[in-house]
């Protein structure tokens, strides 16, 4: 399922990549995009544990088959956070 596209990368303070753990320790590597276009918000956004200061965040699924890709963040700047080894990159093959 599409989620997001290259054109919608974002830069965050300098970034479009991070790495953060969760407070169970967990690494989570992301990249950010401005928009997506097949994940679904999941849950009410909080700002407990937040890796983006001043941004609240929520879980962000696939809309096809819900699996976790990443998070939403709303806050100052609205912007997806996915989980870089749970999206596949494509590229278009001509013929």
């Amino acid at each position: 399922n599409r989620v997001a596209s290259e054109k919608d990368r974002l830069s965050f303070e300098g970034q479009s990549e991070f790495s953060f753990r969760n407070p169970e320790g967990i690494r989570f590597h992301i990249l950010a995009f401005s928009r997506t276009i097949g994940c679904r918000q999941a849950g009410v956004p909080t700002l407990e544990h937040t890796w983006f200061p001043g941004h609240a965040w929520s879980f962000c699924v696939c809309g096809r088959c819900r699996m976790h890709l990443g998070w939403y963040y709303a806050g100052p700047s609205e912007f997806a956070g996915l989980i870089r080894d749970r999206i596949v990159r494509a590229a278009v093959v001509m013929n």
